[in-house]
């Protein structure tokens, strides 16, 4: 597919998590980061964030690295893990 749009959604407990990463791949082994995003605590995340990219990517695999959670929270929640984009013939 052609991955022009990541959207996470406001989690249904815990908090949003504070430093992450988005990262592609077409053979699950090899990761492009596509989007970062740090202070998300301080930056008003609790309704989520969606992530326009500049330029579409091709990918068949999609993951979150979260790199750091609120200071008061030793874990981080998602409510959805949207990936929009359009398919492409191999």
């Amino acid at each position: 597919s052609m991955i022009d749009r990541i959207v996470l959604g406001a989690p249904c407990w815990g908090n949003f998590p504070d430093a992450y990463e988005l990262q592609v791949s077409m053979d699950g082994n090899r990761w492009t980061t596509v989007a970062t995003a740090s202070n998300m605590a301080t930056e008003g995340a609790e309704n989520g964030a969606i992530h326009n990219l500049t330029m579409p990517v091709r990918a068949k695999y999609v993951r979150l690295q979260i790199l750091a959670h609120t200071p008061e929270q030793t874990n981080s929640g998602l409510g959805e893990f949207e990936v929009w984009g359009k398919p492409v013939a191999n």
